[in-house]
């Protein structure tokens, strides 16, 4: 598990991620970006400490803990099949899932949710998934 000293106000006590969400924002190369047009990045954290999702082309699926606003979440495993369309797919992908390794917080954002480095930087964006109609 990667574990990270979190300065106090990165996290914020009674934050918890439990939920469905859809990904917002990605960081790549220092900005935070929006995931890629025809791609669907999803992150569900369950009561039972266990984050799946859609990666963008693959499933992925980890352990983790929120305690106090710090999040960890253990290295990802994911399925492994191939997508060339959009072009970059991969690439975002690898980002997503790398990020996911650095997270240390999460905080609530006007209804959404960041997942942060220890820094504070917000390394993935989330909003709540919305329920079919």
């Amino acid at each position: 598990m990667i574990s990270h000293s979190v300065p106090p106000e990165v996290g914020e006590a009674g934050s918890s991620p439990v939920g469905a969400w859809v990904v917002t924002g990605i960081r790549r190369d220092g900005e935070l970006v929006p995931h890629l047009p025809e791609t669907a990045l999803t992150v569900e954290f369950d009561e039972s400490g266990r984050v799946f999702g859609s990666a963008g082309c693959n499933r992925f699926t980890a352990g983790y803990t929120a305690r106090d606003g710090g999040l960890e979440i253990t290295a990802a495993a994911s399925t492994r099949m191939f997508r060339a369309d959009p072009p970059g797919v991969m690439e975002q992908e690898a980002a997503f899932l790398a990020a996911l390794s650095e997270i240390s917080a999460c905080r609530p954002a006007e209804g959404a949710l960041e997942l942060c480095d220890a820094s504070g930087a917000v390394l993935v964006a989330l909003a709540p998934e919305s329920p079919l109609v």
